[in-house]
């Protein structure tokens, strides 16, 4: 791993690293914690992990995402089905909130596409309130004009969903738009 601060690129391998672990793979995001906390300790973290970390507590402080999942290192214990009924939810509210599909078409691209029955979308999607998630630090509200406020939000929301979705981000990703 890289300890070179003063070089513009991460390594290949950290590269590749916080790929997987935007994506989901909790492996790596503990593989990138202890990158980060070897580099913090010698006082040589690398710019580009520095700002990968922030970002993810920032999603924690900021956006309310639990710990383990703002720093990527979450794991599904997988119970009664194979779906992570957060990302589940997160990828029902992308389809219907910002690529401006009905409810039942939603449902139906998420079983065609990800493999979870109706039922279980739906069931995902009562179990977690995302929306209460939808919030604007008020110091930002205070200080902007409202159309720029709802803009600001709506584009926090977009990119919490986003995260939120973990490993079904990709795939959902081509179809939102803030538009």
């Amino acid at each position: 791993m890289s300890a070179d601060s003063s070089g513009t690129d991460v390594t290949p391998a950290e590269a590749e690293l916080i790929e997987r672990a935007e994506a989901g793979d909790a492996t790596a995001g503990r593989e990138l914690l202890r990158t980060i906390s070897v580099g913090l300790t010698r006082g040589d973290l690398h710019p580009t992990l520095a700002k990968y970390h922030a970002d993810c507590l920032w999603n924690h402080v900021q956006l309310g995402i639990s710990l383990e999942r703002a720093l990527h290192v979450y794991r599904y214990q997988i119970k009664a089905t194979a779906h992570d009924p957060v990302e589940l939810a997160a990828v029902f509210e992308l389809l219907v909130e910002f690529a401006d599909m009905k409810k039942g078409a939603a449902k139906s691209w998420i079983k065609a596409n990800v493999g979870a029955s109706k039922q279980t979308t739906e069931s995902a999607h009562a179990a977690v309130n995302l929306k209460a998630l939808n919030t604007i630090d008020d110091s930002v509200a205070g200080q902007a004009d409202p159309s720029e406020v709802e803009s600001y939000r709506k584009a926090r929301y977009l990119d919490l969903l986003l995260h939120t979705a973990g490993s079904m981000r990709k795939m959902v990703s081509e179809l939102v738009s803030l538009g």
